[in-house]
């Protein structure tokens, strides 16, 4: 098991609505999905289920970053894997595999948020920025503070 550093579900999830993401580029995907050729299947020997999920996920929003990323094979492996795990007795390492490769593919809300990606059929709404913290008469909260017997 990995130690340190940064894990995708550690920490607050990203708020695209926020103020301070404002600073911070967010890719809106179009609810639409990816409008173009579904590319052809890069592995040998495409089963029928595999077709079929193919043609499902290259009709997901994400496939615009995997066209532009060339990420056929990935996408592949994937469907593939899928399709391997929908059987009855699949092993777990298999669900936890298919789960990873889900994160790699932004295809999970935590994956999306930390890649500052969003699915949207409008235009995102402008966040308001909120109050900052609240500050007494002299902007020094400790001489606000009465003690007894100070």
């Amino acid at each position: 098991m990995a130690s340190g550093g940064a894990r995708l579900n550690s920490g607050p999830a990203p708020d695209p609505s926020s103020y301070s993401s404002l600073k911070k580029d967010w890719d809106t995907l179009p609810a639409s999905g990816f409008a173009g050729d579904i590319p052809s299947w890069p592995l040998p020997d495409q089963s029928g289920r595999e077709s079929e999920l193919w043609d499902i996920y290259w009709r997901k929003p994400q496939a615009i970053i995997w066209d532009r990323n060339n990420q056929q094979l990935e996408v592949a492996l994937h469907v593939r894997r899928i399709s391997e795990v929908e059987l009855p007795d699949s092993p777990t390492a298999l669900g936890t595999l298919v789960r990873q490769q889900m994160d790699a593919l932004l295809l999970t809300i935590p994956a999306m948020n930390a890649a500052h990606i969003l699915i949207s059929s409008s235009a995102p709404s402008t966040p308001t920025p909120t109050k900052g913290a609240r500050k007494t008469k002299t902007d020094n909260w400790l001489s606000a503070v009465s003690v007894e017997g100070a």
